[in-house]
């Protein structure tokens, strides 16, 4: 009997290490969070970084834009067009570095007016440079001319990243501000994407030779993760059970079975993946034994609100154990 226990525990548990290699997809990289930094002359310098507050490896700003100006010494002269708009793309890595200079048609310009109607600025359309940063990600700086980035340089980027990543917080999706003319330079805007709720949900399962509906009530509590909203949830659910047997005079009884479940699950890219238990909280017909428990894995799909959830239910204090499968929709364990 020992044997037939291990056999259905490690089939179980079989199954839901499948479920979890399924789950656990290849992804590429995410920049949820995104850092402005305003610099002298209307420039602005915008970073996408996978995390704000942990930039420890980053790439230095101010010698990567040293290096840029020195690579643009050749084109200097295309560069100095008043009436037109430049667009530099610039790749550097351990294979080389390449820019790619674009003078785009007539520059526009920008009028702005009082509300006396009095001219209150006049400024043309800025330049931009887009290049990737090493330990962060893609960035972008607009500056009223690309043939003036030793004004930048002379901002010390650096030491303004420095004050935005001391501010922002590691595990919440946000955008850090940098502004020197604000009466507070770093201002940081949370996404707070952590959620309480309560849902409901309905399935179907298979328990020895019976096709059981349910419903479940779900309290749970969702943790965001950057990119990932609600990346892991824990659940408490109580679950009703309906069991139909047929009377010898030809009508059904129904017994109603309750479990209290608790589960854990991760939300993937694709899916989301879980592990639970519960336990038989009231007890009706012969279905079940006493001190009936439980486990449970968890495959749902993040679009849609099915769920597959492989079970090993242990049953009559432990001495009868026998595998199950139920099918819901919803987000209930």
């Amino acid at each position: 009997m020992n044997t037939l226990y291990a056999r259905l525990f490690g089939a179980w548990a079989g199954s839901c290490l499948t479920l979890l290699c399924l789950a656990g997809t290849a992804t590429a990289q995410t920049y949820p969070d995104t850092i402005l930094i305003h610099l002298p002359d209307r420039a602005q310098l915008q970073l996408a970084v996978p995390n704000a507050g942990k930039l420890d490896a980053i790439e230095s700003l101010n010698a990567l834009l040293q290096r840029l100006e020195q690579d643009l010494a050749p084109v200097q002269d295309s560069l100095v067009d008043p009436h037109r708009v430049t667009v530099v793309r610039y790749v550097h890595g351990t294979e080389g570095r390449q820019l790619t200079v674009q003078n785009t048609t007539e520059a526009g310009y920008e009028v702005r007016y009082d509300a006396r109607g009095t001219l209150a600025a006049q400024q043309r359309q800025a330049d931009t440079v887009y290049f990737p940063v090493g330990g962060a990600g893609p960035a972008r700086l607009t500056l009223p001319s690309v043939t003036r980035l030793a004004d930048v340089i002379a901002a010390d980027p650096d030491a303004r990243l420095r004050e935005v990543v001391a501010k922002a917080h590691p595990r919440f999706q946000q955008t850090v501000t940098y502004n020197p003319d604000a009466a507070e330079p770093v201002q940081t805007h949370f996404k707070h994407t952590d959620q309480l709720e309560i849902t409901g949900g309905a399935g179907v399962g298979v328990v020895r030779d019976k096709l059981v509906p349910d419903l479940a009530l779900n309290f749970a509590f969702r943790f965001s993760k950057k990119a990932q909203p609600s990346a892991h949830y824990f659940a408490v659910s109580p679950s009703l059970h309906y069991f139909f047997a047929r009377q010898p005079e030809g009508n059904y009884k129904m017994d109603v079975n309750t479990f209290v479940s608790v589960a854990y699950a991760r939300r993937f890219p694709q899916s989301i993946v879980g592990l639970g238990a519960g336990y038989l909280v009231r007890n009706k017909g012969d279905y079940f034994g006493d001190n009936t428990i439980k486990l449970f894995g968890w495959l749902g799909g993040v679009e849609k609100n099915y769920r597959v959830y492989p079970e090993l239910i242990i049953t009559d204090n432990f001495k009868t154990v026998f595998p199950g499968i139920r099918f819901g929709i919803g987000i209930h364990p």
